[in-house]
């Protein structure tokens, strides 16, 4: 059994000592690293501005009780449908609201979109 309990022995100090030697040799082994940063020119987004709006005319015809007959008379005479698409004032409220909320919207896009040129395409 003591043979045994040495072969043992031998075993764990080999072990330890070759355990001990790589860390040792890894331990004193340090290793630079160099890091070099590049700055990459950005993409160029090539975003024109948009057309301008062409807006065409519309007229608005207010139609009462009392001028009804006459209003519908002009458009015959003008050779138009005598047929009118109408809004209650509470609804042409609303309808111009929306417009307003559509002007905003597009005014928002609009510095998004400078935003980005401006982060991309710096002068």
């Amino acid at each position: 059994m003591q043979m045994n309990q040495m072969k043992q022995m031998n075993k764990i100090i080999k072990s330890a000592i070759l355990a001990s030697s790589l860390l040792f040799i890894t331990g004193c082994s340090t290793k630079t690293i160099d890091i070099n940063t590049v700055e990459k020119e950005r993409t160029k987004l090539n975003l024109s501005e948009p057309n301008a709006i062409k807006l065409k005319d519309v007229n608005f015809l207010i139609i009462t009780e009392q001028n009804s007959n006459t209003v519908f008379k002009q458009l015959e005479t003008s050779n138009k449908d005598k047929v009118l698409i109408g809004l209650s004032d509470e609804d042409y409220i609303k309808m111009s609201e929306n417009l307003l909320e559509l002007k905003h919207y597009i005014i928002e896009q609009r510095k998004i979109i400078n935003s980005y040129k401006e982060y991309y395409e710096p002068n």
